[in-house]
């Protein structure tokens, strides 16, 4: 019996395109290398959002960063999702005449990539990036990996290009008609506004806007509310500016942003 199982993985070849070799290698992905690589990115995440110290002496930026030389306990998580990602890549790809037949072999590149930006590794993000881009073309994950590709570039101090990439992505996100693309679309817009040397405080309100509106989580959703209070007060409308800080005080925000939004 153990001799015909190994027979039968043997058989499972990523170089011929049949039934039971797309089976085997989608399932195998799926459930054993990338779901190992998702939950040490979320371990990863978790431990990032210990790192952050906001500045509320200043405007507080859409994403926070942490400096890279206190990134030392996330690393490891990292390390972990870039090894399964590869791992996953490595021993399940089925591309094949320029088509992939394993779908979950972009959600491993894009992993990969997310662990690099969190890494602060932007060269390698960057290309990894710009590999879904140009390879999965007809991915529902395309548009994703391509406003994480302006984020890069954003971080990067490479505006014209963040902004070249974020139009691009403007219309495909739209006829998809995803709140989860809109609201990554539309914080990576003000992300920009509020990065760029060209870009302007009343265009960042009207993306966070529109951020809001698409249902992200509580606590970002209350750090959306909180910088356009920023923003309003910054542009003199000081009674949008008092509404919004009212909004984060009702939506009870930790202790310090509460006391900065009074």
């Amino acid at each position: 019996m153990a001799v015909i199982l190994l027979l039968l993985l043997a058989s499972c070849s990523t170089r011929k395109n049949t039934f039971p070799n797309r089976a085997y290698h989608n399932t195998t992905a799926r459930f054993n290398v990338l779901f190992n690589g998702k939950e040490a990115m979320k371990a990863g995440e978790t431990e990032l959002e210990t790192k952050v110290k906001d500045n509320y002496t200043t405007l507080l930026p859409i994403y926070n960063y942490p400096p890279q030389n206190e990134l030392g306990s996330i690393l490891p998580h990292m390390d972990r999702v870039i090894q399964k990602s590869s791992k996953c890549i490595y021993k399940h790809s089925m591309f094949i005449r320029g088509k992939e037949y394993v779908k979950y072999i972009d959600n491993a590149y894009f992993l990969m990539g997310k662990a690099y930006f969190h890494k602060q590794d932007y060269n390698q993000a960057q290309r990894t990036f710009s590999y879904i881009e140009s390879t999965y073309k007809v991915s529902d994950i395309k548009e994703e990996a391509k406003i994480m590709n302006a984020r890069t570039a954003i971080r990067q101090k490479y505006y014209s290009r963040a902004f070249d990439l974020l139009n691009e992505v403007d219309h495909a996100i739209y006829k998809k008609n995803s709140k989860k693309l809109k609201l990554q679309y539309n914080a990576a817009m003000a992300e920009y506004h509020l990065s760029a040397p060209d870009g302007e405080m009343e265009s960042a309100v009207d993306f966070i806007n529109e951020a809001i509106k698409n249902k992200p989580k509580r606590q970002f959703k209350t750090r959306l509310y909180f910088i356009r209070g920023q923003l309003y007060e910054l542009l003199g409308q000081s009674t949008d500016a008092h509404n919004s800080f009212m909004t984060v005080i009702k939506r009870t925000p930790p202790y310090e942003m509460e006391f900065n939004a009074h």
